[in-house]
């Protein structure tokens, strides 16, 4: 999605439906095959990823926006299917974002104590393809950072997320 170049509010809408209906395929075939627990995963919140404002600068006509009224519509249309599904569990994704990046400073990690403070830079800035060996140096402190490069959280991030996915589960009796 977050190649995705925003052209119209009517193509944009049509976009967010294409994928809406290619998920509900998807997960019917899941059911069809003997599904019996789906953890659908919401978007995340995109619009804090370092491609996105790199891409605000380049696609221009407030695509920061556009993107965050799209993940809306994506996330609302997931609720709408699957909010009452007895074999989906739903986790948002999106408001974990919120959670930790407009709250979290101190975390632990094996033991230790961590501060996370770099929000907005990416820990490893290249320009090119993701699968692209890492020939440059990264930062000295990727547990501070947010994210490793454009696109990827870090694994303390992830982290974050697993921990908080269990106690999802956990409430929802997923997990014992």
């Amino acid at each position: 999605m977050l190649n995705y170049k925003p052209i119209s509010k009517e193509e944009n809408k049509a976009f967010i439906s294409n994928l809406l209906h290619h998920l509900k395929q998807q997960i019917n075939r899941l059911k069809e095959i003997g599904a019996n627990r789906i953890i659908l995963f919401k978007l995340r919140d995109l619009k804090r990823f370092p491609l996105s404002k790199q891409l605000a600068d380049e696609y221009q006509n407030n695509y920061l926006n556009t993107l965050d009224e799209m993940i809306e519509q994506f996330n609302l249309g997931i609720l709408n299917l699957y909010q009452n599904d007895k074999i989906v569990r739903i986790y948002d994704t999106y408001a974990f974002d919120y959670k930790v990046y407009s709250s979290l400073k101190k975390y632990k990690w094996r033991g230790q104590k961590l501060y996370l403070y770099e929000k907005e830079n990416a820990c490893y800035l290249h320009g090119g393809n993701y699968i692209d060996y890492i020939h440059d140096k990264y930062c000295f402190s990727p547990w501070s950072h947010w994210f490793f490069d454009r696109i990827h959280p870090t694994t303390y991030v992830d982290f974050l997320m697993s921990e908080d996915v269990y106690f999802f589960l956990a409430k929802t009796n997923l997990v014992h």
